[in-house]
């Protein structure tokens, strides 16, 4: 079986365990990762991490602390990858659906090591249906996915330093820098209710701002992603 590789903050003891009653009950055996915490990291690095400037264009906001541990702890398991290898990416705070060995059987027989594709296993708005592996051109998260080496080295190569967030897969769709899946139906999903989700509550949205701010925004935005699609 493909290894497991499950990300997790030297401080998250609980997510840990959380994590490793479920790989027992699964009997999956599993490789830890130390993750990396953004809010951590020094100024030097911090900086050296993104790119502000292609942010700004692509994203429209500063970027959080959080993206930045979510995506270098991520990179890390990339860089040691293998030649030909095809691993099996997980954070820490996921519910293991009781069919996810089975996905994952059908997914390491359907992956192709020679090729960049990306097979997502958790759920998506625009993919809950059906059965399968199914091709896509959209997606989010990285809960929980199946990474060929091709795939991860692409991905090293255009987004660092961080152009995007390391979950915006469509965007390397679009680029054809991957081949994009969806395992269905999915067998990972987030433990918002129990763990949350320092990303997302760390954002400040746009939503909440006043009427003018929001017209500066969106005007912005617009100038923004068409600087991005004309730079290299």
């Amino acid at each position: 079986m493909m290894k497991v590789f499950v990300i997790n903050l030297d401080r998250d003891t609980s997510k840990l365990a959380f994590m490793d009653t479920q790989f027992k009950r699964l009997r999956i055996p599993y490789v830890r990762i130390s993750g990396i915490l953004g809010a951590g990291l020094s100024s030097v690095e911090y900086r050296a991490s993104y790119s502000s400037f292609r942010w700004w264009c692509a994203i429209g906001r500063p970027v959080v602390p959080a993206e930045v541990g979510c995506a270098l702890s991520h990179y890390g398991i990339y860089r040691r990858m293998m030649p030909g290898e095809v691993v099996c990416v997980l954070e820490d705070d996921v519910i293991l659906e009781s069919e996810f060995l089975i996905r994952l059987k059908e997914v390491e027989t359907f992956v192709d090591a020679q090729k960049p594709q990306v097979i997502l296993l958790s759920g998506h708005e625009r993919a809950r249906s059906g059965y399968g592996i199914v091709r896509s051109s959209t997606g989010m998260c990285t809960d929980g996915y199946v990474i060929t080496q091709l795939a991860a080295q692409a991905l090293l190569n255009a987004n660092m330093p961080m152009q995007v967030p390391c979950d915006h897969w469509e965007r390397w769709v679009k680029k054809g820098l991957i081949e994009l899946y969806h395992a269905l139906p999915t067998v990972v999903r987030q433990n918002q209710k129990r763990f949350g989700s320092s990303t997302q509550n760390s954002m400040v949205r746009v939503k909440d701002c006043s009427y003018p701010v929001k017209i500066i925004h969106k005007f912005k935005r617009s100038f923004g992603k068409a600087l991005d699609w004309v730079l290299p």
